[in-house]
């Protein structure tokens, strides 16, 4: 009687946590100044062994990273794992060539997504200011 009481209940928790939503799906963007000159996104793609695709436009250009992966923290909360540390860094530096006089990115940019299902919006940081990130496309 006690092996089945503990089986049910590593069920029940196998279970939950199998049941939790996943991280966002489609593309987020927030224009980052009035000009509507610099704008970033976050792609959350479907494939099973990558979850991000990040993109930075400024001006008339548009730098994007390769699919990156992330660490699930609290329930919604993503950040860049180590997997794919140099990736991002690579990307950080591409926005840097690429965007100079429009943006220069921070450590912390770009780096850990807090997604808010009821709104549908991801919180993130760039330029040290919090950015919400919606729905579409820059």
């Amino acid at each position: 009687m006690l092996s089945f009481k503990v089986i049910y209940i590593a069920a029940s928790l196998m279970v939950g946590a199998l049941a939790r939503p996943g991280p966002p799906t489609g593309t987020y963007y927030a224009i980052i100044n009035p000009q509507g000159t610099v704008c970033v996104q976050a792609n959350w793609v479907p494939h099973p062994h990558e979850d991000v695709e990040l993109g930075v436009k400024c001006g008339t250009h548009f730098k994007d990273s390769d699919d990156l992966t992330v660490d699930e923290g609290p329930p919604f909360t993503y950040k860049i794992d180590s997997d794919s540390a140099d990736d991002f860094r690579r990307f950080r530096i591409g926005v840097d060539i690429l965007c100079r006089g429009f943006v220069h990115t921070l450590p912390g940019d770009l780096y850990k997504f807090d997604y808010h299902r009821g709104s549908n919006t991801i919180v993130t940081t760039f330029h040290a200011q919090r950015v919400e990130l919606k729905p579409g496309h820059c």
